[in-house]
């Protein structure tokens, strides 16, 4: 049955002819998620990711869950897809196993509007990986090609769940649920490390298109996150090996290197490949030997460039991987060893600048491809996939496969969600900047609520304690304030001389303060003065300037009450003067109005009576002014 071919795709067809010769047998992880329902009754449940959409790794996503009876396998169009009623609730469709591909059902859902899709499993059974179909489905390259169209996650649950669901939602019942990806991928520090399985196949299909097309777009932030040390890389190779008994048969003819112990699928032999691409890479005689010698020929060069020889630089592999397969094509019957030696040793941007002692070290690394013996780098890959020491990795047995802190990554092949899946490996709050664009998650602290941390508003700005990660947010009040991160409160920093390093003057404000200089002093680095010589000139200037001016106030002051006193004794000289003048002829009054001013004549005071009519003379022709210059 169709719906039964749930966990190989078809890159891997040729795994069903050539036989697993590890130790034992290996055992295939299956990558889960959690199903939390809110209400009307509170559970929790395992889901399976499937291998194909955009699983939200390092967040969730809140929903209803909704389910059209009249489309319940999902395997065409839907008519009439109920939707979500609650606020900022997305759209979770349930749907049953069977009939047709896992991506058909999630596809049709998508088209009806769903955010994210369940899949009810409807055999009693253990959880399993949900495949995207391969070339040689019923609905050919085309439902391949499709399948990568789908940008919403999907799961699996077991039947015994998927009843439980289906049967609330037909009563009637609003279901509400979280999908929650967040501890899906292992997060336990801040570096991450991660894996890609694949091969150096160039021709296999639509897969070696993708998965050639991600290493070209992640390249760039791949070898940043390397760069930073944030991240640590590694290339792998899925590889077979051929029982001894069948190395010679036409199985396995062709396909191996070192005895038939390494092998890998013909190039030719996807079920999606170009007939005339497969024709011209036949005419060149390239088979699967040709394309697991190139796969340990990678490894190698990866071991040189991240040995001590070369200062451990394993970035430099990217350039390599970029490069060889536009210079070295299968195609153009350059896929040969000689053309990989050239491209490790072409100086970058386009290879890595490897000198020629580095390239006996990787003549030595591959050894001799034709021998009956054993390659110990190539043993070592094989334990790697088959898991045997028991890392939790599980076994690789699907091509190509992404590894994030041990976690087999599921989704689509793309730099973007794959990225994603490499910031949820990042230790809470520890996750480098990259992750934390609007391309790779929410930031919940823009939410109205603030992300439910403090936040107040003043004059000064807008303070918050609100911490984006890429797993949700964390309530950390700023600095210069103290709290729990709900509630927060300004600290004084000037009252605090451990707060500040103000050398003279200190301004608190809210969220911080400044520092300040007295007149003379300019500050300089935030905190310290010094004296500025422009200012000093000024004051200096002012100073003397204002001397000056003081001194001529006082000195024109002085000038002024000198004058005034001046007068005021000139006029009492003269007035004395007058008075003494006056008293020599006649008797001055001391002011009796009664008395006579012209007594009779006769000797008054001893003067003769002749002067005193001289002076009545006088009186009559002119009055008397004390401030005349005569008298």
């Amino acid at each position: 049955m169709l719906h039964s071919m749930s966990l190989l795709p078809g890159v891997l067809v040729a795994v069903l002819m050539i036989k697993f010769a590890f130790a034992r047998p290996a055992a295939f992880i299956v990558e889960k998620a959690s199903l939390r329902i809110l209400s009307p009754f509170p559970r929790v449940y395992d889901t399976a990711l499937a291998n194909f959409g955009t699983p939200l790794y390092g967040a969730s996503l809140l929903g209803e869950l909704v389910y059209s009876a009249d489309d319940a396998l999902g395997c065409t169009p839907f008519a009439d897809l109920p939707r979500a009623k609650g606020v900022g609730h997305a759209t979770i469709a349930l749907v049953d196993r069977g009939s047709c591909y896992f991506a058909e059902k999630v596809l049709h859902a998508q088209l009806a509007g769903a955010q994210a899709v369940l899949v009810a499993d409807d055999v009693e059974e253990p959880l399993l990986t949900m495949a995207d179909p391969d070339g040689s489905a019923g609905g050919g390259t085309e439902l391949a090609r499709l399948a990568q169209e789908i940008s919403i996650p999907s799961a699996l649950v077991t039947k015994e769940v998927g009843d439980v669901l289906r049967a609330a939602t037909v009563a009637g019942d609003v279901l509400v649920l979280t999908l929650d990806w967040q501890d899906s991928i292992s997060h336990p520090d801040d570096v991450v490390e991660w894996e890609l399985w694949s091969s150096s196949d160039q021709v296999c299909g639509d897969s070696c298109t993708r998965t050639q097309g991600f290493i070209s777009d992640i390249m760039s932030s791949a070898v940043d996150l390397e760069k930073q040390g944030a991240a640590s890389f590694s290339p792998h190779y899925v590889t077979w090996s051929c029982p001894v008994a069948e190395n010679d048969t036409e199985k396995c003819g062709g396909l191996c290197i070192n005895g038939g112990r390494y092998c890998a699928p013909d190039p030719t032999d996807g079920p999606d490949v170009d007939p005339n691409i497969a024709d011209r890479v036949r005419t060149h005689g390239y088979n699967g030997s040709d394309v697991v010698a190139e796969n340990l020929r990678r490894l190698c060069l990866f071991k040189e460039l991240s040995g001590d020889n070369h200062g451990n630089v394993p970035w430099k592999y990217w350039k390599y991987a970029t490069s060889h397969p536009v210079k070295c094509s299968m195609t153009d019957g350059t896929f040969t060893a000689e053309c990989s030696e050239a491209v490790m040793q072409t100086n970058e941007p386009d290879g890595c600048g490897l000198d020629a002692s580095a390239m006996s070290r990787i003549r030595a690394c591959v050894g001799d491809t034709t021998a009956d013996k054993a390659n110990p780098l190539m043993d070592a890959e094989m334990q790697l996939q088959s898991d045997q020491g028991d890392s939790g990795r599980g076994a690789i047995v699907m091509l190509p496969t992404v590894v994030v802190n041990l976690d087999q990554y599921r989704g689509r092949l793309t730099s973007k969600d794959v990225l994603r899946a490499i910031c949820a490996g990042f230790l809470e709050s520890t996750e480098p900047r990259v992750c934390l664009s609007s391309a790779l998650e929410s930031n919940e602290c823009l939410r109205p609520d603030h992300g439910g941390c403090w936040f107040t508003e003043t004059p000064d700005g807008n303070f918050s304690a609100c911490v984006d990660t890429f797993r949700g947010v964390e309530c950390r009040c700023p600095p210069s304030f103290r709290g729990d991160g709900v509630v927060c409160e300004s600290v004084d920093e000037c009252s605090d001389p451990a707060m500040n390093h103000c050398e003279q003057d200190c301004v608190n404000i809210i969220g911080g303060h400044r520092c300040g200089c007295r007149s003379g002093f300019k500050l300089v680095g935030g905190t310290s003065c010094i004296q500025d010589p422009v200012e000093a000139s000024k004051l200096r200037s002012l100073d003397a300037g204002s001397v000056f001016g003081i001194s001529l106030l006082v000195l024109l002051g002085a000038t002024v009450l000198g004058y005034a006193a001046y007068r005021i004794r000139i006029k009492a000289e003269i007035d004395r003067e007058v008075r003494a003048l006056m008293a020599e002829y006649m008797p001055l009054s001391d002011g009796d109005a009664s008395q006579d001013p012209y007594p009779p004549r006769g000797r008054v005071n001893g003067a003769n009576s002749g002067i005193e009519t001289e002076l009545q003379a006088v009186r009559g022709e002119r009055k008397v002014s004390f401030y005349d210059d005569e008298v």
